[in-house]
Formats: C-alpha cells, sequence, structure tokens
C-alpha cells in the first residue's frame, strides 16, 4: 500500500510515498538477526531473564517508519499497532 503522512499528496501523479507500513510476525523477532531493530526491541522488551516466545508476541503487529521508496528509514520503527488501518491513523496523527 502506498501511503503518505500527508493523504491529500495520494493523488499527485509524482509524489512518492514517504511512509512504510508493515507488519512484523512473531517469528520475525524471534529469528531476527543481531545488531537488528528488531532484535534489539525483542531484548528491550524480555529483558535479559524473560521469555523471548513471550515477548515475541507480545511485538507482533503492524508498524510503521518514515521514509522515501529505496531508501533507510528515516525514523524508528512505531508500533505494534492491531490493524494497519490503526497503524496509519497514529502516523497521520504523529506528523
Amino acid at each position: 500500500m502506498r501511503t503518505y503522512a500527508d493523504p491529500t499528496r495520494e493523488g499527485e501523479l509524482y509524489a512518492l510515498p514517504d511512509v512504510e507500513v508493515f507488519y512484523m510476525s512473531q517469528a520475525d523477532f524471534i529469528h531476527a538477526s543481531e545488531d537488528t531493530w528488531m532484535r534489539d526491541r525483542l531484548v528491550e522488551e524480555m529483558g535479559y531473564c524473560g521469555n523471548n516466545f513471550v515477548a515475541a508476541a507480545d511485538l507482533a503487529g503492524w508498524y510503521f517508519w518514515f521514509c522515501f521508496p529505496g531508501c533507510l528509514p528515516d525514523s524508528d520503527a512505531f508500533g505494534p499497532y492491531s490493524t494497519e488501518e490503526e497503524a496509519v491513523s497514529s502516523m497521520r496523527e504523529m506528523s
């Protein structure tokens, strides 16, 4: 889905989307490589003595970050949200 922080830009022919909205599953967090934001978030959530399966389940959901296509994100990932619509709504409130 092409997502814009400013929904009025959706109709502009040459406007690039400036937000990526994506879903992360429990498995995505459990199998995340070292030195990634997903592993950092999992360790932050579970601490050093927690259960990573429970923490990963709590982290599963919809996320967004600000970026242009083909570029690295300009922000941290915000989330998790229960639905894609909830993530988009929260993003638009932030921008």
